[in-house]
């Protein structure tokens, strides 16, 4: 759990950096850092953040009456043919 709370708070210092900024009253940019570094050049600054995480798959399944005011069309014209 803890990944994920670091993950989070790169994040939002991202969302602070890129989409806050303009105003006086917007929050001052900040210096962020990830858990991706360069093996080459311990100097070089590299932003980024990698977690890896299970997969999770979720199957639902609604029927028309959940959802009424929908008005899906399939485009699908149904003709009864009397023999």
């Amino acid at each position: 759990m803890q990944s994920a709370m670091m993950e989070y708070l790169f994040l939002q210092k991202m969302k602070k950096n890129t989409e806050q900024l303009g105003t006086i009253f917007d929050p001052q940019p900040s210096e962020i850092s990830g858990n991706i570094h360069c093996l080459t050049d311990s100097n070089e600054i590299v932003i980024g953040h990698v977690e890896i995480t299970q997969e999770q798959v979720k199957r639902i399944f609604i029927s028309n009456s959940q959802v009424p005011d929908w008005n899906y069309d399939p485009g699908c014209v149904f003709i009864e043919i009397d023999q």
